[in-house]
């Protein structure tokens, strides 16, 4: 991702972050992330940390922020794709028993397409898989909603305590301002 996109989603002074901190209890990191092998060179990591429900808001205000950003790229977000990190062994949860649960996100993520980046011949062995979401600021909020609850459910094996603190990733496409 390119200098700009992280400074437009820190905001000017770090003002994003630091509401996200103040307001919703979430300490966020957004930079590039050389050791991630599932990122490519033009995408930078947003890294959150705080309660699942936290998270869950914070969230829909990184959506909210990241559909500013490609306004004034003069973009349209739904174009792009926001993506969730998760553990590589939970891939098989969230997709579910022939493609049930996965189905099921989508539909109560008003129709996002959610398409998992796993390659189950790569020689690489990956610690994290990719999850794509697209579709409109709604549907992408609520489909990382649901997948990132899901994979909190599957780790504790069970209803999510709201005490616990959480790290979630999320990364996306920095916009190459020479293409537009």
């Amino acid at each position: 991702m390119d200098t700009d996109a992280c400074g437009f989603i820190i905001g000017k002074h770090g003002n994003f972050t630091k509401y996200l901190e103040n307001n919703l209890g979430i300490y966020m990191r957004c930079d590039k992330d050389d050791n991630n092998r599932i990122l490519r060179s033009y995408q930078s990591i947003c890294a959150m940390k705080g309660t699942l429900k936290d998270i869950q808001r914070g969230i829909k205000e990184l959506c909210k922020r990241l559909e500013e950003y490609y306004k004034t790229s003069n973009n349209d977000f739904q174009r792009f794709p926001f993506n969730v990190v998760i553990p590589a062994n939970y891939v098989t949860k969230i997709i579910g028993a022939g493609g049930c649960m996965v189905k099921n996100i989508a539909q109560h993520a008003n129709g996002a397409q959610i398409k998992i980046n796993s390659d189950k011949d790569s020689k690489k062995n990956l610690r994290e898989v990719s999850v794509a979401i697209n579709g409109s600021i709604e549907g992408k909020y609520r489909a990382a909603h649901l997948i990132i609850e899901q994979v909190e459910i599957f780790k504790y094996g069970g209803p999510v305590s709201n005490q616990n603190h959480y790290l979630f990733i999320f990364y996306f496409n920095g916009v190459d301002h020479t293409k537009w």
